[in-house]
């Protein structure tokens, strides 16, 4: 019998996983003893502030499309029918003459 049977594991949603491993790594890490230099933290400033400008520039753009669907088209924005610059009658081509 397979261990994540055995255990009830099977009946654990999707989102459980990652919690599980979460909390694992959580219960089980030990101190580093490691040193960050600041170099390290502006890297991390850095891309941190690059993202939240990507993310702002992106809904800006999905908003102004929004918007541009339910915008109202003025007069001088309307497509024209055809021949109807010259009341009706077709345009004359200069080299058919």
């Amino acid at each position: 019998m397979p261990v994540h049977t055995r255990w009830g594991l099977h009946r654990l949603g999707p989102t459980t996983a990652p919690l599980v491993a979460f909390v694992v790594v959580v219960v089980t890490c030990r101190p580093a003893h490691a040193y960050v230099d600041p170099g390290t933290l502006s890297i991390v400033l850095q891309g941190t502030v690059a993202g939240i400008a990507a993310l702002a520039l992106y809904f800006r753009a999905r908003v102004t499309k929004l918007f541009s669907i339910f915008r109202r088209r003025s007069k001088c924005e309307e497509p024209e029918a055809p021949g109807a610059n010259s009341g009706g009658k077709a345009e004359s081509d200069p080299d058919d003459q």
